[in-house]
């Protein structure tokens, strides 16, 4: 089973995304946040696999190409994200900001949220948010997409660079 665990968090650190969706309650007219754990390829065998060993659902993504994603529910993160945090390389750091947000979630369940729990949402929220932006290069520092001005047009944009300081 390790070898197998082992092997799904290799294809997770690549095909992988975890992120943590924000959105209003309409009735309440308050904010929600919510766990998202997705596998996406187009190889419809090797996300079989997968799912054979950590559960969830495969579905077809977009309507022209042929892509799909494995979805995994909350609860299947809260079992599958410990076993996999050993093998992960890539994507570490935002498994264990997950299981943190999981975990706070768990305990709120048909409770109230309090401010200070939508404060701890919000901050692992933004937290992915920025971990996304973490590229690495093989033979340098990880850096931050940054946002620039055009020189021209002065509108902002995002931008990575092997050379930081090259103006654009």
């Amino acid at each position: 089973m390790e070898s197998q665990l082992a092997y799904v968090a290799g294809i997770f650190d690549g095909e992988g995304c975890l992120t943590v969706g924000k959105y209003r309650v309409k009735v309440q007219k308050t904010l929600a946040y919510r766990a998202y754990m997705q596998i996406a390829n187009t190889n419809i065998p090797l996300l079989e696999y997968v799912q054979s060993i950590i559960g969830g659902k495969i579905l077809k993504q977009g309507k022209e190409r042929s892509c799909y994603s494995l979805t995994i529910s909350p609860n299947g993160m809260r079992k599958w994200i410990p076993e996999l945090i050993p093998f992960l390389t890539a994507k570490r750091l935002q498994a264990e900001v997950m299981l943190n947000f999981l975990e706070r979630q768990e305990k709120k369940y048909c409770r109230p949220v309090t401010v200070e729990d939508l404060e701890f949402f919000e901050l692992c929220y933004q937290e992915l948010k920025r971990l996304k932006l973490i590229r690495y290069e093989y033979d340098r520092k990880p850096y931050l997409i940054e946002s620039k001005k055009c020189l021209i047009c002065e509108s902002e944009f995002k931008w990575t660079s092997k050379y930081p300081k090259q103006l654009y």
